[in-house]
């Protein structure tokens, strides 16, 4: 029924401009149940919902724990440019949004052309919090991916605190060291008590997942959000299971 997957449809973006991810893909789903011509005009649209729904789990799970100290790692090179990027920037803003009053402070890391470091501090107000919320919107894809740097970047945030988190959001390849010497790097950050979360984010063969699952601290730390899945196939978007609250 066509008129029937339209009403789907509307409602589906309704949902997905209220940032309620969820709902939005399962009236998605109803639609095309209703009209299987909606595949394919809905596969970009379900794909991006994906990709916001993995990280507002990942995102929120972890800083809405009051006791965890995270260091966010967001990769703004050149390749994030487009649906990554802008994606990413919403779930961000939006899990900062939704930090409870009490928290432990939040750095928030931008790795690309620059490295750009912002905090969330544990008295902030509503200014502040808009203040960087604007800073991640303004923020843009562009240049190579200094992973070292910013991983540098999050030890100095983290090193005098306890419950120390990294979460690390990329789709490519670092390029300003070799990897051997950037894992080597992180084996020293989780040996001295830091947990690491990779997220690995694009299409499955541009992502370096060996590369990503030795970065993060156990194996159910690494995470795949695939930005062009295909909606007929097996989804293997691996959802995030495991609540923050204490280091494993």
């Amino acid at each position: 029924d066509p008129s029937l997957a339209s009403a789907y449809v509307g409602l589906a973006n309704v949902l997905a401009q209220q940032q309620r991810y969820d709902q939005s893909l399962k009236n998605f789903e109803k639609a095309i149940e209703c009209d299987a011509n909606e595949v394919l005009k809905l596969k970009d649209t379900i794909d991006l919902l994906k990709y916001k729904s993995e990280l507002d789990v990942l995102l929120l799970s972890s800083l809405s724990e009051e006791k965890n100290n995270v260091a966010l790692l967001l990769d703004t090179s050149g390749s994030m440019q487009g649906q990554k990027i802008s994606g990413a920037k919403e779930v961000i803003a939006k899990a900062i949004r939704l930090v409870p009053a009490k928290h432990n402070p939040i750095n928030l890391i931008f790795f690309g052309a620059s490295i750009y470091a912002y905090s969330l501090e544990s008295d902030d107000t509503l200014k502040s919090r808009n203040t960087l919320i604007n800073m991640i919107y303004d923020i843009s894809a562009d240049g190579r991916t200094p992973l070292l740097g910013a991983l540098n970047r999050a030890w100095e945030f983290l090193e005098r605190r306890e419950n120390r988190i990294i979460i690390i959001v990329t789709d490519g390849i670092p390029n300003d060291a070799l990897p051997g010497v950037i894992l080597d790097y992180a084996k020293s950050l989780k040996t001295a008590g830091c947990r690491i979360i990779s997220l690995g984010i694009g299409e499955g063969r541009e992502i370096n997942k060996d590369f990503l699952d030795k970065m993060a601290s156990i194996k159910e730390d690494f995470h795949l959000v695939d930005a062009k899945l295909d909606f007929a196939s097996p989804p293997y978007v691996y959802r995030f299971i495991y609540q923050l609250g204490s280091l494993q």
